[in-house]
Protein backbone atom coordinates (compact mmCIF):
# COMPACT_ATOMS: atom_id res chain seq x y z
CA UNK A 1 0.00 0.00 0.00
CA UNK A 2 1.23 3.47 -0.92
CA UNK A 3 0.21 6.36 1.30
CA UNK A 4 0.51 10.04 0.47
CA UNK A 5 -0.27 12.17 3.49
CA UNK A 6 -0.06 15.50 5.26
CA UNK A 7 -0.61 15.21 9.01
CA UNK A 8 -1.05 18.96 9.51
CA UNK A 9 -3.95 19.05 7.05
CA UNK A 10 -5.19 15.60 8.15
CA UNK A 11 -5.08 14.39 4.55
CA UNK A 12 -4.36 10.84 3.47
CA UNK A 13 -4.48 9.19 0.06
CA UNK A 14 -4.14 5.42 -0.07
CA UNK A 15 -3.14 3.72 -3.31
CA UNK A 16 -3.22 -0.04 -3.66
CA UNK A 17 -0.07 -0.77 -5.64
CA UNK A 18 -1.16 -4.41 -6.02
CA UNK A 19 -4.06 -3.36 -8.29
CA UNK A 20 -3.59 -4.27 -11.92
CA UNK A 21 -4.57 -0.76 -13.06
CA UNK A 22 -1.77 0.91 -11.05
CA UNK A 23 1.91 0.86 -12.04
CA UNK A 24 4.23 2.01 -9.28
CA UNK A 25 7.91 2.70 -9.96
CA UNK A 26 9.99 3.83 -6.97
CA UNK A 27 13.27 5.59 -7.73
CA UNK A 28 14.39 6.52 -4.21
CA UNK A 29 17.90 5.21 -4.94
CA UNK A 30 18.66 7.64 -7.80
CA UNK A 31 20.57 10.92 -7.66
CA UNK A 32 17.25 12.79 -7.91
CA UNK A 33 14.93 10.48 -5.94
CA UNK A 34 11.30 10.24 -6.98
CA UNK A 35 8.41 7.88 -7.61
CA UNK A 36 6.30 7.38 -10.70
CA UNK A 37 2.68 6.31 -10.32
CA UNK A 38 0.55 5.46 -13.36
CA UNK A 39 -3.20 5.08 -13.10
CA UNK A 40 -4.75 3.27 -16.04
CA UNK A 41 -8.26 4.43 -16.97
CA UNK A 42 -8.22 7.24 -14.39
CA UNK A 43 -8.06 10.99 -14.89
CA UNK A 44 -6.57 11.92 -11.50
CA UNK A 45 -7.18 15.71 -11.73
CA UNK A 46 -10.82 15.05 -12.67
CA UNK A 47 -11.14 12.60 -9.77
CA UNK A 48 -9.70 15.29 -7.47
CA UNK A 49 -12.69 17.53 -8.24
CA UNK A 50 -14.84 15.19 -6.18
CA UNK A 51 -12.24 14.00 -3.63
CA UNK A 52 -11.12 16.62 -1.12
CA UNK A 53 -7.93 14.75 -0.11
CA UNK A 54 -6.72 14.41 -3.69
CA UNK A 55 -7.72 18.03 -4.40
CA UNK A 56 -5.66 19.31 -1.47
CA UNK A 57 -2.70 17.28 -2.72
CA UNK A 58 -2.94 18.66 -6.27
CA UNK A 59 -3.46 22.19 -4.94
CA UNK A 60 -0.23 21.91 -2.90
CA UNK A 61 1.95 21.92 -6.01
CA UNK A 62 3.67 25.21 -6.68
CA UNK A 63 3.84 25.95 -2.94
CA UNK A 64 6.90 25.33 -0.79
CA UNK A 65 6.03 22.79 1.90
CA UNK A 66 7.79 20.24 4.09
CA UNK A 67 4.53 18.64 5.23
CA UNK A 68 3.71 16.17 2.42
CA UNK A 69 5.02 12.61 2.69
CA UNK A 70 4.86 9.35 0.81
CA UNK A 71 5.33 5.96 2.40
CA UNK A 72 5.78 2.57 0.75
CA UNK A 73 7.75 -0.62 1.47
CA UNK A 74 8.08 0.53 5.13
CA UNK A 75 10.01 3.62 3.96
CA UNK A 76 8.92 7.22 4.36
CA UNK A 77 10.00 10.17 2.23
CA UNK A 78 9.19 13.87 2.25
CA UNK A 79 7.73 15.16 -1.04
CA UNK A 80 8.85 18.35 -2.77
CA UNK A 81 5.74 20.27 -3.83
CA UNK A 82 7.50 23.54 -4.63
CA UNK A 83 7.04 23.19 -8.39
CA UNK A 84 5.25 21.21 -11.06
CA UNK A 85 6.05 20.67 -14.73
CA UNK A 86 8.69 23.36 -15.21
CA UNK A 87 11.33 22.95 -17.85
CA UNK A 88 14.44 21.22 -16.64
CA UNK A 89 15.74 17.89 -15.48
CA UNK A 90 13.16 15.64 -13.82
CA UNK A 91 10.30 17.66 -12.40
CA UNK A 92 7.06 16.81 -10.65
CA UNK A 93 4.37 16.16 -13.17
CA UNK A 94 0.78 15.08 -13.43
CA UNK A 95 0.09 14.19 -17.04
CA UNK A 96 -3.24 12.94 -18.32
CA UNK A 97 -3.41 10.99 -21.57
CA UNK A 98 -6.88 10.81 -23.04
CA UNK A 99 -7.20 8.04 -25.57
CA UNK A 100 -9.73 5.40 -26.52
CA UNK A 101 -7.17 2.63 -26.32
CA UNK A 102 -5.06 3.65 -23.31
CA UNK A 103 -6.34 6.50 -21.08
CA UNK A 104 -4.14 7.13 -18.05
CA UNK A 105 -2.63 9.58 -15.59
CA UNK A 106 1.10 9.54 -14.97
CA UNK A 107 2.43 11.23 -11.84
CA UNK A 108 6.09 11.82 -11.07
CA UNK A 109 6.66 12.97 -7.50
CA UNK A 110 10.07 14.26 -6.45
CA UNK A 111 11.43 13.83 -2.97
CA UNK A 112 12.35 16.86 -0.89
CA UNK A 113 16.02 17.56 -0.20
CA UNK A 114 15.29 17.41 3.56
CA UNK A 115 15.36 13.88 4.96
CA UNK A 116 12.80 12.44 7.37
CA UNK A 117 15.41 10.92 9.70
CA UNK A 118 15.72 12.94 12.92
CA UNK A 119 19.47 12.43 13.35
CA UNK A 120 20.12 13.65 9.80
CA UNK A 121 17.92 16.68 10.46
CA UNK A 122 19.96 17.48 13.58
CA UNK A 123 23.17 17.30 11.56
CA UNK A 124 21.72 19.65 8.94
CA UNK A 125 20.58 22.01 11.70
CA UNK A 126 24.12 22.28 13.07
CA UNK A 127 25.47 22.99 9.57
CA UNK A 128 22.80 25.63 8.93
CA UNK A 129 23.60 27.35 12.24
CA UNK A 130 27.35 27.30 11.49
CA UNK A 131 26.71 28.78 8.05
CA UNK A 132 24.35 31.39 9.55
CA UNK A 133 21.43 30.20 7.42
CA UNK A 134 18.88 31.01 10.08
CA UNK A 135 15.74 30.58 7.97
CA UNK A 136 16.82 27.03 7.08
CA UNK A 137 17.75 26.44 10.72
CA UNK A 138 14.26 27.45 11.87
CA UNK A 139 12.63 25.03 9.43
CA UNK A 140 14.94 22.22 10.53
CA UNK A 141 14.35 23.00 14.22
CA UNK A 142 10.58 22.87 13.71
CA UNK A 143 10.79 19.53 11.88
CA UNK A 144 12.90 18.06 14.69
CA UNK A 145 10.44 19.32 17.31
CA UNK A 146 7.48 17.79 15.40
CA UNK A 147 9.07 14.36 15.70
CA UNK A 148 9.25 14.51 19.50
Amino acid sequence: MIRIFNEKLKVEIQIDDKSDWIIFTPKHYEENPSVKIEFKNLNFPYHANSCSNCKQFIDSFGKESVDWYITYFDKIFRLDTSQIEKKGYLQNKIEVTMSDSDPRTEMVLLFHRLPTDKSKLKTLLKIAEQNEKYEDACILRDLIMEQN
